[in-house]
C-alpha cells in the first residue's frame, strides 16, 4: 500500500479541474443571477482567497498524516489543488470580466496587463516565502544530508502560514464587499 508518486505528477491536475470545473461556474454565476443571487464581484475574490486558504489546510493535514521518510495520501495533494483549482474559478475570469466592462476602451489591454504582473509579484512573493522557510530549515540542519522529514516539517510550517494569509484576506475582503454592496444600493 506504499508506493511513491511525484508530485510533479499531479500538475496536470489544475488544468484538468479548470477544463471541467469552468462550465460548472459558468453556468453557476449565471443561474445564481438570474435569481438575482448572484454574489458581487468582491464576495466573489473573498470566495477565492477562502478556497484557497482550505487547500493549503489539506496540505497541512497531509503533513500532519505523514511518515517518518516524508510520505503521505496524495488525497490532500488532490484536495488542496481542487479547493485552490476553485478558488481560481472564482477570481480569474471573474477579474478578467470585470476589467473588459469597467475599464475604458483605451485601457482595457493595460488593465489586463496589470493582473497578470500581479500574478507574476505573486508567484515572486511566494518564492520569498518559500526561501525564507528552507533557509530557516539549513540553519537548523546538523547535517548537510537531504532529510525528507525534516524538510516535510518544514514545509508543513509553510503550509500553516498559508493557511492564515489567504484566510485573513478573505476575512478581510468579504466584509470589504458587505460595505461595497451597502454603498452600491444607496446610489
Amino acid at each position: 500500500m506504499g508506493y511513491e508518486i511525484e508530485t510533479t505528477w499531479f500538475l496536470s491536475l489544475n488544468p484538468f479541474l479548470i477544463i471541467v470545473l469552468a462550465p460548472v461556474f459558468s453556468t453557476l454565476w449565471i443561474q445564481l443571477g438570474k435569481r438575482n443571487l448572484e454574489p458581487i464581484t468582491p464576495t466573489k475574490f473573498s470566495l477565492a482567497l477562502f478556497q484557497v486558504s482550505l487547500s493549503f489546510w489539506f496540505l497541512k493535514l497531509g503533513v500532519q498524516e505523514g511518515t517518518d521518510n516524508g510520505m503521505t495520501s496524495m488525497v490532500w495533494i488532490i484536495l488542496s489543488y481542487f479547493f485552490r483549482t476553485t478558488g481560481e474559478l472564482c477570481l480569474a475570469p471573474v477579474a478578467l470580466s470585470m476589467f473588459t466592462k469597467l475599464a475604458p476602451s483605451r485601457l482595457t489591454s493595460f488593465m489586463i496587463g496589470n493582473f497578470f504582473l500581479s500574478i507574476a509579484f505573486a508567484q515572486f512573493f511566494a518564492q520569498q516565502i518559500a526561501k525564507y522557510f528552507t533557509a530557516a530549515h539549513e540553519i537548523k540542519a546538523v547535517a548537510h544530508v537531504y532529510d525528507k522529514t525534516s524538510s516535510f516539517l518544514i514545509f508543513g510550517q509553510i503550509f500553516e502560514f498559508l493557511i492564515y494569509l489567504p484566510l485573513i484576506a478573505g476575512i478581510i475582503m468579504f466584509f470589504v464587499s458587505w460595505y461595497l454592496k451597502s454603498i452600491f444600493k444607496q446610489v
